[in-house]
């Protein structure tokens, strides 16, 4: 063995018997690392402070496989030994995370108690738990998916490998895996076939202290889940989150709000389901009566039974995602209640910008497709001041090419026997 490992030159190596043997150790420990094969340099980086992923690399780590204790069997590159140097003065603990290779490791078991050398037990995570935090952050938090049936009664032959059913996870137990509660659902797999597995009510086995009377102390956090059913409405294939769209999942029912005039009237309900300010075709809706005894509803057709009002709701089946308005049954008809709206309901444009309008007829609340004629009746106002273009039976334009607030641009709008008048003024930019 090298000198380089000895302080030959000293007359007394070591004060006591423990002390030499340590330095003799560490000594030999040094050599293995010059000499092995299986070290590796400035390559596996380790987590700083415990679950905030801010990563430094090791000066060199002795990597060596592991067997599995019961058979013997050499287990597979999901599963290694890290053996530090004497210079890393960091003990690792359980959930103690590492990169190397592309993915991330956990800490699953360690030797550094009663060791001259510190070594761990790791294994890579193999996938990423992706949910949201408390202000709806997204989280990506590395995870060890096991690839095994957890009951099998499979004593006489080998281990089954499956692609469903009840599996184990396991992740790092910090302040963002706490959020993680019982019926949690994540996605695992590719974007084109995503997966949903739901934590069992039982809820996770987090209560394992690596240091005993610290509750928060650093550890693994271990729960069981098993496959459930996918949610296309809610969830996000593409980035791989549970229920994304959980709060923008919305009904917009095209009838509103209207009066009927005469028992046995119908109405045949209307509304669109927007998922992120998207219309969804194929999203089935529901239909409900507050008093059915006032207004049935079959095949999304309202019938007035007597008279009276009730809550009509278009409800998304199994959510309580719902949108309602309210039916009147009069004992005498009413007048129709006819009008054009326009929206936005902006009076001006500002300088050199250009602002669209769009009318339509209401009809008691109900908007119609009718479509609407557009005249500009200005005067008073010089012609390069605006331009006014009609884009559809139901759209227009207004560009404000200069600031003239001496007199508006007038618009006259009519749908059949309804008519208004819009007054735009061209303001500056202040």
């Amino acid at each position: 063995m090298s000198l380089k490992y000895y302080d030959a030159t000293n007359s007394i190596r070591q004060p006591n018997p423990k002390g030499s043997y340590y330095a003799d150790y560490a000594a030999m420990v040094d050599f293995s690392f010059d000499n092995a094969p299986n070290v590796v340099y400035d390559e596996i980086e380790y987590e700083q402070t415990y679950g905030q992923n801010d990563f430094a690399k090791i000066g060199r780590v002795r990597v060596d496989t592991i067997l599995e204790y019961n058979t013997g069997i050499i287990l597979g590159d999901d599963y290694k030994n890290f053996l530090f140097p004497p210079e890393f003065d960091v003990t690792p603990f359980y959930g103690m995370k590492f990169r190397w290779k592309g993915s991330y490791w956990l800490v699953i078991n360690t030797n550094s108690y009663a060791s001259i050398t510190n070594s761990a037990e790791v294994r890579r995570c193999n996938n990423v738990l992706r949910f949201f935090g408390k202000n709806g952050e997204k989280i990506y938090e590395p995870c060890i998916m096991d690839y095994t049936l957890r009951f099998a009664n499979n004593e006489d032959t080998k281990t089954i490998i499956v692609g469903n059913g009840e599996q184990k996870v396991w992740c790092q137990r910090n302040e963002r895996t706490q959020l993680i509660k019982p019926n949690h659902r994540f996605l695992f797999g590719t974007p084109e076939q995503r997966v949903s597995f739901r934590v069992y009510g039982g809820g996770t086995k987090n209560y394992l202290n690596s240091i005993t009377m610290e509750d928060n102390s650093p550890t693994i956090t271990e729960f069981y889940v098993d496959h459930y059913e996918n949610n296309p409405l809610f969830d996000d294939y593409e980035e791989g989150f549970a229920d994304a769209y959980l709060n923008g999942v919305q009904i917009e029912i095209k009838n509103d709000s209207r009066t009927y005039t005469n028992i046995n009237d119908t109405l045949l309900l209307d509304a669109v389901v927007y998922k992120a300010g998207k219309v969804q075709p194929d999203v089935p809706i529901e239909w409900s009566s507050s008093k059915r005894s006032v207004v049935s509803i079959e095949d999304n057709i309202a019938t007035a039974l007597q008279i009276g009002s009730c809550v009509i709701t278009a409800q998304i089946p199994n959510t309580n995602i719902s949108s309602s308005f309210e039916l009147v049954i009069q004992e005498e008809p009413v007048e129709d209640v006819i009008q054009l709206v326009s929206e936005p309901d902006t009076d001006y444009v500002l300088q050199n910008k250009t602002q669209s309008y769009s009318v339509y007829l209401y009809v008691n609340g109900t908007r119609t497709e009718d479509a609407v004629s557009f005249s500009d009746i200005t005067e008073g106002v010089p012609n390069d001041k605006y331009s006014f273009v009609v884009q559809d039976n139901n759209h227009f334009v207004i560009y404000n090419h200069g600031m003239y607030m001496q007199k508006p641009v007038v618009i006259k709008c009519i749908c059949n026997e309804t008519e208004m008048q819009l007054k735009i003024k061209l303001r500056g930019l202040y």
